[in-house]
């Protein structure tokens, strides 16, 4: 339609051609008088199309952001559910539709392996976990001609459950924090401590109320001193020759007893607050047997 009045009968369109910085898809020779339309128009008509791919690519992106607090949530189910631990288990070389992981965590809900399929595809999109297509004999399936079938990548490994490892499967959102992150508007208007403004208390003192919450904290520094620690011992030799050392703040004594685990010579102090503690006696127990 865009080249009807420049006698375009005879000009051979290629819209996959159509890309930005090209003015000329295959064309045809026309008198000279045609010519110099036909550029014109075709010029004008792509740079439209350009425009126009990329506000759609925009939108699309502007949108993911919107719309990306939600991965965080389906990555949290996922966790609780111990689709990553489940996976895992299965071995490096096997792979589990989501069918199998529904009755590996024994869903009571007719709809969960269509639900787990769909939380998988979005992790998959992120890399945290690999997909792949087989084809299925008869019936099954997540309601197509094939299956996905799913298995951990190595990011995804980090979800995994590993107690001598540290894992991030332990910083799962929580309401306390939530509750903070969406007042974050009056933070920037109104300074101050906003954890204090929402819960009512510093945030310590929060965990010192709250045995849950404090758990879910320590568990996470827990494991992240895990993950931190074994790295910085494999390198570092700063340790060598100390005598005493005092871990200020230092939650269950996790990294003090990774140095002393490795430097027995050393006399280790950890400095914590009763609460921290108290809550979690067993857990400290278990720890230092």
């Amino acid at each position: 339609m865009v080249f009807e009045d420049a006698k375009c009968t005879n000009l051979d369109i290629k819209w996959s051609n159509i890309i930005p910085g090209h003015t000329i898809v295959d064309r045809k020779v026309h008198p000279a008088t045609d010519d110099i339309m036909i550029l014109r128009k075709y010029t004008l008509f792509s740079e439209f199309i350009v425009r126009h791919v990329r506000r759609r690519r925009s939108i699309r992106y502007a949108w993911y952001l919107r719309s990306s607090h939600m991965f965080s949530y389906v990555l949290d189910a996922a966790v609780q559910l111990g689709v990553f631990d489940i996976l895992t288990k299965a071995g490096p070389y096997v792979k589990l539709s989501s069918n199998q992981i529904a009755s590996d965590i024994r869903a009571k809900n007719p709809d969960a392996p269509s639900l787990l399929d769909r939380m998988l595809r979005l992790l998959a999109c992120y890399g945290l976990v690999t997909c792949v297509s087989r084809k299925l004999d008869a019936g099954g399936g997540n309601g197509e001609a094939g299956e996905r079938v799913y298995g951990v990548s190595l990011a995804g490994k980090a979800f995994v459950n590993d107690e001598h490892n540290g894992s991030l499967a332990a910083f799962t959102s929580n309401k306390a924090d939530i509750e903070v992150w969406l007042r974050f508007k009056d933070l920037v208007l109104e300074g101050g401590n906003l954890f204090e403004k929402v819960h009512g208390m510093p945030a310590y003192q929060y965990k010192s109320l709250n045995p849950e919450y404090a758990k879910i904290f320590n568990t996470a520094m827990t494991n992240l001193s895990k993950i931190i620690m074994k790295k910085i011992l494999e390198r570092y030799n700063g340790f060598q020759g100390v005598t005493t050392l005092v871990d200020v703040g230092g939650g269950y004594g996790v990294t003090l007893n990774m140095i002393i685990s490795k430097y027995p010579s050393i006399k280790g102090i950890n400095y914590e607050l009763l609460w921290c503690l108290v809550f979690n006696v067993v857990a400290v127990m278990e720890l230092h047997k």
